[in-house]
C-alpha cells in the first residue's frame, strides 16, 4: 500500500514505465521475505526443509526398550498469500515408525501404493481426481512414490494436492503441499521434496522401562504388569485394571500407525481351589485360550521352560481374523503357574506384531506372585482391607524363591470339596463378558477431518482410527 501511494504522489513529477509500476505493484511481502529454514530430527534421524514459520512439533515418544525409543510427529507450514492472490499453501510432513520388525522391500512397497491409495479414495469421495500416481519412485535410497489429486475448494477454487510417501525399514514420511496447480511444480515445492534426508534407525536413549511406564498390581495380588501411559498415535487408552472374587485382569492396546494395526493384550490372574498340575495347565492353556479362538493343538507351537522357579508354558497360534479386524490372525500366551494360581499374558495382534521384540518386551514387564497373593488373602482373612489395583513406587511386592515360594512362609488352605475337573473350575471364574467369546468391537466412524485454516484446503486424509475398545 505504501509503495501505491508514493507512486500516486509522484506521477506527475516522474513517470515510472509500466513494466516496472507492475513489477512494484504486484510482488508480494511472502515472496519478499520468504525465509527457509532446515528442521532436523533427534540423532539426525532426519531433516527436511521448510519455509518459515512452521508449527514447533510435537514430538511423541514411546520407550522401545531401555536403549531405544519409537517416535512420531507432524510439521506444518503455512504460506498465506492473499490478499494479495488468492493462494494458501501447506507444507506438511507426517512421520512415524512401527512396532513391528523391520520390513522387506516388498513389504515397502506394498505399504507405500496402500497409502496412495488411500489419498485417492478418500479425496474421491468429495469429487477429486487423480491427475498423477507413480507407486514406485524411490527418493534417494529409500523406496518412494507419489500422487497427484485435483479437487475444488469452495472458497479457493481448484486446489492439488501432492503427496510423497517414503519409506526407510523402520519408518514412514508423508510429505505434503496443498495449493493451487502452480504451486505444485515451483522450486520451493521441489526443494520441499528433494530436502529430505531420512535415517534408518530408532532414536538412542538410555531409561528404564519400569520406572517411566504405570505400575498395576492385580487385586489378588498375583501379578504385577508395567504399561505406557497414553502417548499418541502408540497408546490410545490407559490400561484399565479390574478385580472381581477370585478373577484378575488388565487390558491394554496399542497402535502400529505404520501398519495401521491394533495390538490387543490381557493379562488374567485366577484362584482354583487346588493346586494345579503340569497336565491341568496345559489343559487349561487348550480350553481357556486355543480352543476359544477356534484354533487347535496342531496348530499350536508350545513352549515350556521355567522362570523364576516357576514353571512356564509358551503358545503360539494362528486364529480367523473377525471380518472388522482382517490382520488379526496370531494369538501369543505365556502361562505361569504356582500351588492354585494361574497367571496368563495373551496377545493378539498379527503375526508380525505377536512374534515381534516389543511384544516379548511387554510380557517381560510383567511379574508373578503367587506368594504374595497367598499373604494378602490371608490379611484378609483376618480382617484386612482390600488391596489396590495400583502400586505406589515403594510398595513393591516381595520377590518369590526359586522354589515358587515367598520369602515369608504362608499357609495353605484349600477346599476339602470334590475335586472339580480344570473345565468346571475355569468356567467358576468371573471372567467379564469382553474376555470370553471375542470378535473386537468394530471401530467407529473416523470424525469429519478439521481444516488447518480457516479456509484452507482440506487436510490429507486422516489415519484408520484404532478401535477404542479392546476386546
Amino acid at each position: 500500500m505504501r509503495l501505491t501511494k508514493i507512486f500516486r504522489k509522484n506521477r506527475y513529477k516522474s513517470r515510472l514505465p509500466a513494466g516496472l509500476a507492475a513489477l512494484f505493484l504486484f510482488i508480494t511481502p511472502p515472496a519478499l521475505a520468504q525465509v527457509w529454514n532446515n528442521f532436523v530430527a533427534m540423532e539426525n534421524l532426519y531433516s527436511l526443509s521448510f519455509p518459515e514459520p512452521f508449527n514447533d512439533p510435537e514430538v511423541t515418544y514411546l520407550r522401545a526398550s531401555d536403549f531405544r525409543v519409537f517416535s512420531a510427529n507432524e510439521i506444518i507450514a503455512t504460506v498465506d498469500k492473499r490478499p494479495y492472490v488468492p493462494v494458501i499453501k501447506n507444507y506438511i510432513l507426517k512421520f512415524s515408525q512401527t512396532l513391528g520388525p523391520a520390513f522387506s522391500e516388498e513389504q515397502r512397497q506394498i505399504l507405500i501404493a496402500r497409502e496412495l491409495e488411500s489419498y485417492a479414495q478418500y479425496y474421491a469421495t468429495m469429487d477429486g481426481s487423480v491427475l498423477e500416481m507413480i507407486p514406485d519412485a524411490p527418493q534417494g535410497e529409500n523406496k518412494g512414490g507419489y500422487i497427484m489429486i485435483g479437487f475444488k475448494d469452495p472458497h479457493l477454487g481448484l486446489q492439488v494436492m501432492r503427496v510423497h510417501v517414503v519409506m526407510t525399514n523402520q519408518s514412514m514420511f508423508h510429505q505434503i503441499i496443498t495449493g493451487s496447480e502452480k504451486d505444485m511444480r515451483t522450486p520451493s515445492t521441489e526443494k520441499f521434496f528433494q530436502s529430505l534426508i531420512a535415517q534408518d534407525n530408532l532414536i538412542r536413549s538410555q531409561g528404564q522401562i519400569r520406572a517411566e511406564w504405570k505400575k498395576f498390581k492385580a487385586g489378588s495380588s498375583l501379578f504385577t504388569a508395567y504399561f505406557p501411559e497414553p502417548v499418541k498415535p502408540y497408546v490410545p487408552e490407559p490400561a484399565q485394571a479390574t478385580h472381581e472374587n477370585k478373577f484378575d485382569r488388565v487390558k491394554a492396546r496399542f497402535y502400529d500407525p505404520v501398519l495401521k494395526q491394533n495390538i490387543f493384550v490381557n493379562v488374567y490372574g485366577y484362584e482354583l481351589d487346588r493346586k494345579i498340575t503340569e497336565t491341568e495347565a496345559n489343559l487349561f492353556l487348550e480350553e481357556r485360550f486355543i480352543n476359544r479362538h477356534g484354533s487347535n493343538l496342531e496348530r499350536t507351537k508350545i513352549y515350556n521352560y521355567t522362570k523364576n522357579g516357576f514353571p512356564v508354558i509358551e503358545a503360539v497360534y494362528p486364529i480367523r481374523p473377525p471380518n472388522e479386524f482382517g490382520y488379526l490372525n496370531t494369538v501369543r500366551v505365556r502361562i505361569m503357574y504356582s500351588r492354585n494360581y494361574i497367571m496368563a499374558y495373551e496377545v493378539r495382534a498379527s503375526s508380525s506384531l505377536a512374534k515381534g521384540d516389543f511384544v516379548t518386551t511387554l510380557i517381560q514387564q510383567t511379574s508373578f506372585h503367587p506368594g504374595q497373593a497367598q499373604k494378602e488373602k490371608n490379611k484378609l482373612k483376618k480382617g484386612g482391607g482390600a488391596v489396590n489395583t495400583i502400586l505406589n513406587e515403594t510398595d513393591e511386592p516381595e520377590d518369590e524363591l526359586e522354589d515358587g515360594s515367598s520369602a515369608e512362609s504362608s499357609s495353605e488352605e484349600y477346599s476339602n470339596e470334590p475335586k472339580k475337573s480344570i473345565r468346571e473350575l475355569i468356567s467358576e471364574q468371573n471372567t467379564p463378558p469382553s474376555a470370553t467369546p471375542d470378535d473386537p468391537e468394530k471401530s467407529p466412524e473416523a470424525p469429519a477431518p478439521k481444516p488447518l485454516l480457516k479456509d484452507a484446503p482440506p487436510p490429507p486424509p486422516p489415519q484408520e482410527q484404532p478401535a477404542t475398545q479392546a476386546p
